[in-house]
């Protein structure tokens, strides 16, 4: 648990992560799918891309050639 805001903790990790949600940032590494508005980790696992953040992430999806 941390103090520190989300829009500070992104700027301090490494360019891997990427906020994806108001309540999420994930790391790009560990994304098996993504569909829709989900990301997946594995088959148990997936959260959801918010709206505000769509864009940035399919830009970067597209950019970088991931998943």
């Amino acid at each position: 648990i941390t103090l520190c805001s989300m829009q500070k903790l992104e700027t301090r990790l490494p360019s891997c992560f990427i906020r994806v949600h108001r309540s999420y940032i994930v790391n790009l590494q560990k994304i098996k799918e993504i569909s829709r508005l989900r990301i997946r980790f594995d088959d148990k696992k997936q959260i959801p891309i918010g709206e505000n953040y769509k864009a940035k992430v399919m830009n970067y999806i597209a950019r970088h050639g991931i998943v």
